[in-house]
């Protein structure tokens, strides 16, 4: 019942949103197309009695007939399978849309993205990246295949079993142990007993397949993010010298890899053992069984081809567990780790013991906020913290006291705390030690996090000149926007980039932690002047642990005291501009 709650949750999330009804339409559309190719099944049946039989009597009129017959079934298929093929393709396309879509909003709303990687490693879910690229087509696809089929095999075989019915009117008899034994009909029983027992052999040869397949996505998904990682720090490993170091985990990936596709391919050559044979017989076993009545006379031999090809429905329409087992099996892993991937996303969204409200004053105050690390460590505790709009305040304090995690808190990006925080309803930016760089080109690396659109060229252009990276420019400032990011930035060009972001930004509140410590001391002193200059009315909060250089505070709060839980601040020492 999980399993089922699960898909219809993901089914809902491709449905979601504007266009629902050209959804349903086109799943009407293929469902119709898959009816008419029912119903030329049907029609084949019933050309193999008439063309055998024509073939039988040496009709050669009636055979060319017969053959004008078949090549208009075989046109209606071929049409009725490129229609359905761009509808169902089409429709894919568009589940997949809104399913990512669902995906991406749970992992992305709330900051849920970085709460779950602060989770421990049996507890956050393997790979978001590969759920939602990976797993969200996988569902798709086998859904619209898997499940179309599933429905349309059922309409079918009710097709299929009144046509044998019709077919299949004598009785086999036999003598067993001295009882006359007759089954009437025993052409319409005969395939649902061979199938039932056939899927049962098949389950038993591989019911383990999905967890095996779960665990090979993992292993994949593991050996790339190594190698991924890799290239991101590949300047760092090359001047350590780690080559070797990281070709040892990479192998010990990789190695993971193979040993788990090993016993993957174990399991499937299990499976084969049994579902090969099937393959190969099932589209014979059902005119052997008609055999009987063939010999007996109850049919002639334009009959017994229509019986077969009416029992072969019958049976392959049966068998689709057995052709789809393989295929199952993936869909069912990739509904669990979907549904999985996002149930978590959702609780790390969820709300925190941190109360954070947007204020209509220009203060930025905390109130008995208690700062805590994921494992419950407590790390700070502030009774009453304010600073005021415009101003200038360095927080000082030791590196490793929490410096970092409490400006993670402001911005609303951690969770271990309680207490109320009351922000201004005013723009901010925060700027950390090591700046991100977006996977883009330069114009877009530049204003980021907002959009390129908001800035001309020449803005970026005296951005990035103020800051001392005029270097980066193109010759023509009109190809910023397809000019590369350089991924070989030192830690100070690194530094200058985002505070050539800020310049561009110009938010009302600028947080800088530790955002000038590559820098060497007169360029610090330059560069924060020149912020100050260019951003008068901004209010710059800056976290370090030694004073920053050239840019006299309005107060310097001192985070120690925290540290040792005192319960009354002490006034902050208030400098002149």
């Amino acid at each position: 019942m999980r399993l089922i709650k699960q898909f219809w949750t993901l089914l809902t999330y491709c449905n979601q949103g504007s266009g629902k009804v050209l959804n349903w339409a086109l799943l009407a559309i293929i469902f119709t197309l898959e009816m008419l190719s029912i119903y030329l099944s049907i029609q084949l049946i019933k050309w193999t009695a008439g063309f055998y039989n024509a073939l039988e009597q040496r009709n050669l009129d009636e055979t060319l007939h017969q053959l004008a017959i078949f090549g208009m079934i075989v046109a209606g298929n071929v049409g009725i399978y490129l229609v359905e093929f761009y509808a169902k393709g089409w429709l894919e396309i568009r589940w997949r849309e809104r399913l990512t879509n669902a995906a991406l909003t749970a992992w992305l709303r709330n900051k849920a993205y970085w709460f779950l990687s602060l989770q421990s490693e049996s507890e956050k879910p393997d790979n978001p990246d590969q759920r939602i690229a990976e797993d969200c087509a996988m569902f798709v696809t086998h859904t619209l295949t898997e499940g179309i089929e599933l429905i349309t095999r059922i309409i079918g075989l009710f097709s299929y079993v009144v046509v044998l019915w019709g077919l299949a009117t004598f009785a086999l008899e036999f003598n067993l142990f001295g009882f006359e034994v007759s089954i009437p009909r025993y052409m319409v029983w005969a395939p649902f007993a061979y199938v039932f027992l056939s899927s049962l052999l098949t389950h038993l040869f591989g019911r383990r397949l999905k967890e095996t397949f779960v665990e090979q996505q993992k292993k994949e998904a593991d050996f790339r993010f190594g190698m991924a990682h890799m290239r991101q720090h590949a300047a760092e490993i090359a001047i350590m010298g780690g080559e070797k170091s990281e070709r040892e985990q990479l192998d010990q990936k990789f190695l993971a890899v193979c040993k788990n596709r090993f016993r993957l391919l174990r399991r499937q050559v299990q499976l084969g053992l049994f579902t090969r044979p099937y393959y190969s017989t099932i589209l014979r076993i059902p005119m052997f069984l008609a055999l009987p009545g063939y010999f007996a006379g109850a049919v002639n031999f334009g009959g017994l081809m229509q019986l077969g090809s009416a029992s072969q429905q019958v049976a392959t329409t049966l068998s689709w567990f057995i052709f789809s087992y393989r295929k199952l099996a993936e869909l069912v892993s990739a509904i669990s780790r979907l549904s999985n991937f996002i149930e978590k996303a959702k609780a790390a969204s969820a709300e925190n013991n941190i109360s954070t409200e947007m204020s209509a004053t220009t203060t930025l105050s905390l109130s008995d906020v208690t700062l805590h690390t994921p494992d419950e460590q407590q790390l700070l505790q502030i009774p009453e913290l304010s600073i005021e709009a415009g101003t200038v305040v360095w927080l000082r304090g030791a590196s490793g006291l929490g410096k970092t995690t409490l400006l993670r808190l402001i911005a609303g990006a951690w969770k271990s705390a309680t207490g109320k925080i009351f922000r201004p309803d005013a723009s901010s930016l925060f700027l950390s030690q090591k700046p991100y760089l977006p996977n883009s080109t330069l114009k877009a690396a530049v204003c980021y996090p907002a959009s390129a659109s908001n800035f001309t060229n020449s803005d970026m252009a005296e951005a990035l000149t103020k800051t001392g990276l005029s270097k980066l420019l193109p010759t023509d400032i009109m190809k910023l926007h397809s000019t590369p990011m350089p991924n070989s930035l030192s830690g100070g060009e690194l530094q200058r980039f985002a505070l050539a972001r800020a310049l561009l930004n110009k938010p009302e509140w600028l947080f800088l932690d530790e955002a000038t410590s590559a820098l060497d001391c007169a360029s610090e002193a330059q560069l924060l002047d020149m912020l100050r200059q260019e951003l008068p009315e901004t209010t710059l909060v800056m976290l370090s642990h030694r004073e920053p250089g050239n840019l006299k505070p309005d107060a310097i709060i001192n985070l120690e005291i925290f540290r040792s839980h005192q319960q009354v601040l002490t006034a902050p020492t208030v400098q002149p501009v």
